[in-house]
């Protein structure tokens, strides 16, 4: 982990949670040696304690993290990956998607990787950046399919089910708003079908709704996330070598603030040539944006945006100081070929 004067492998302005996911996927990976660059005078209290809780994390497990095995595709091209470890009947899964398409990982828990054999009743948790538990028993053998959004860490641990010392609530993503010796009290924000407890007999009561609940006849009806976003559009069209979007979006509450995004990634020539000019209208005003970028492989142009209908125009010009490094949008069909030879070509998507 770098993080200091003379380096800042994040950058000047490295997001919390960014920062938290590349600590806990360094501890995470199984390294054995902690190799902690930092200036002690450049980490925030946030930031120390991500690194804290991610040590201590890892100390708790080191048994189990001493075995790592990749697993998953190759980073360099974009493709989920993880690190797997297994000790016994005991296993945790560290996976990331360094990818902003989502994208399946699939993993095996595997006895050759040093699983139990014999392991069954098997409990899947995700224990970062969100919990969430597998309504499923997996066993030795089993194979895991997990959904990995848009650039996610995270970190599932892998147990049986007789050693849980709490109750499982499983099917929904939830937090512990309070745990004591005779209380556990959770939220949850959505709930997927078979939402249940996987060990009532650890619990005596359960009040949900107002009521109270026998902890086997206990079941969550489905319940699934607003819609934050609808009526999007986005339309592409390109006037004298110069391409134009035009998106239209209503964000909805209880959204509080969101970013639109554009990436602009070059293709053939002109991947390592410099990147054309971006600029940005949120409803008719020009927006100042924020840019992030690996000089000649992609780019990402960035503004915020609050709830309601807006409309946006966004416009890649080439740049003045020649020609020669104008741009134009790809089309994956049947245009390219119509293209001149003199400007920049490359792939440009819009996110919210």
């Amino acid at each position: 982990i770098i993080k200091g004067n003379l380096q800042k492998l994040g950058g000047e302005a490295e997001p919390l949670d960014k920062f938290t996911d590349n600590a806990l996927l360094y501890f995470a990976r199984g390294v054995s040696m902690w190799e902690l660059y930092v200036s002690p005078d450049l980490l925030t209290d946030g930031e120390w304690n991500a690194l804290a809780k991610s040590i201590r994390w890892a100390q708790d497990r080191f048994d189990v993290l001493r075995s790592t095995e990749m697993i998953g595709g190759d980073p360099g091209e974009s493709l989920a990956y993880g690190y797997a470890h297994f000790a016994g009947n005991h296993g945790i899964i560290a996976a990331r998607n360094p990818s902003i398409e989502p994208q399946t990982l699939k993993a095996s828990l595997s006895p050759s990787m040093g699983l139990d054999p014999k392991a069954s009743s098997l409990i899947v948790e995700r224990v970062y950046p969100t919990r969430w538990i597998s309504p499923k028993l997996y066993k030795a053998g089993s194979n895991l399919e997990i959904l990995l959004q848009g650039y996610e860490t995270a970190v599932y641990e892998i147990y049986p089910l007789k050693d849980a010392s709490e109750p499982l609530l499983a099917g929904v993503t939830f937090e512990v708003l309070q745990e004591s010796e005779n209380k556990y009290t959770v939220r949850f924000y959505d709930a997927e079908k078979g939402a249940r407890l996987l060990n009532p007999e650890m619990v005596r009561t359960v009040k949900y709704g107002g009521k109270s609940i026998k902890p086997n006849k206990f079941l969550i009806p489905v319940r699934s996330l607003p819609e934050i976003v609808s009526q999007e559009s986005v339309q592409l069209s390109s006037q004298e070598n110069q391409p134009e979007i035009n998106i239209k979006f209503d964000l909805h509450k209880p959204a509080e603030e969101a970013t639109l995004a554009v990436l602009l990634e070059p293709a053939g020539e002109s991947i390592g040539e410099r990147e054309p000019e971006v600029s940005a209208f949120l409803d008719g005003e020009k927006v100042e944006l924020k840019v992030e970028q690996q000089k000649g492989r992609w780019g990402w142009y960035t503004f915020k945006v609050r709830p309601g209908k807006h409309t946006s125009r966004i416009i890649i010009a080439q740049k003045e100081n020649g020609a020669e490094n104008g741009a134009r949008p790809h089309f994956p069909q049947g245009e390219k070929e119509n293209m001149k030879e003199d400007g920049w070509t490359g792939k440009v998507s819009v996110w919210l």
